[in-house]
């Protein structure tokens, strides 16, 4: 427990920093440093896990609530992060009340489900905030009807979950490759080894969430991201600045971001 501490209050001193800075290339440096921490982390707790006799992490659900306008399209942010963190994510139509929610159940071992709400609701404050830059900025000019307002505000929200998803995989896999050469080294193994025994210890945790899943999880529905048709000019912004968004924690509630999002 103090180690998980002690990792935390790392956590958030990096992404103080980088809130707290003004030059660009800093404060991606901090964030860069604080996502690589936290995959770290969850590989070698997994790695810690899989070796206990006893006490081991127990697989739980939890769900994300999503209201307003654009409940459909912010859930896949839920989506998104889980993915990239050894998580499976889904929702049913007993969970889908219109129009007054969607719950996005994530499902996973303690600790990754505990990374992703973290990662979520942080993300889901950035949106909302980069989607009010946008507006600020002049994205839904006065010609445009309040239908195509609309279109290009969801518009904007899925090209910056996209934009997300796409900088999460890319810290994970640059995260993972060095966590398995650090492994090697301290125990002076080669990197192959390594890297085939994490690779087991991830696929067995991956494959006890899915007989779970199978086990307590009956007919699915999927969200549908519709946002092509909001025009080019949303996309590109919302995937921009979801590319530059911080994929650490956030001090900020996600509710407060999730409900801004909800137009």
């Amino acid at each position: 427990m103090a180690a998980e501490f002690d990792y935390a209050g790392k956590v958030r001193k990096l992404l103080d920093k980088a809130e707290s800075t003004t030059f660009a290339d800093e404060r991606d440096s901090l964030i860069a440093k604080a996502q690589h921490l936290m995959t770290t982390y969850a590989i070698d707790e997994a790695m810690l896990d899989a070796r206990k006799q006893k006490g081991r992490e127990q697989i739980v659900k939890e769900g994300i609530v999503y209201t307003g306008i654009f409940q459909a399209v912010t859930m896949g942010m839920g989506s998104a992060v889980a993915r990239v963190n050894g998580c499976e994510a889904y929702y049913s139509k007993r969970d889908y009340e219109k129009p007054k929610k969607h719950i996005m159940n994530i499902v996973g071992f303690e600790s990754d489900v505990r990374r992703t709400l973290l990662l979520e609701t942080s993300l889901s404050v950035q949106c909302a905030a980069a989607l009010q830059t946008f507006v600020k900025e002049g994205g839904l000019p006065s010609w445009m009807s309040k239908m195509e307002k609309y279109k290009a505000r969801r518009t904007f929200i899925a090209s910056f979950i996209h934009g997300v998803g796409d900088k999460l995989r890319a810290a994970e896999r640059e995260a993972t490759k060095e966590t398995v050469e650090r492994r090697a080294a301290a125990e002076n193994s080669d990197v192959k080894t390594v890297t085939d025994e994490v690779g087991i210890v991830l696929r067995d945790r991956k494959d006890q969430v899915t007989d779970w899943m199978d086990t307590n999880v009956g007919q699915l529905s999927h969200s549908r991201q519709r946002y092509q048709s909001g025009g080019l000019s949303a996309a590109v912004a919302g995937r921009a600045a979801g590319a530059m968004a911080d994929t650490g924690t956030s001090n900020i509630g996600g509710g407060a971001g999730r409900k801004a999002l909800g137009g």
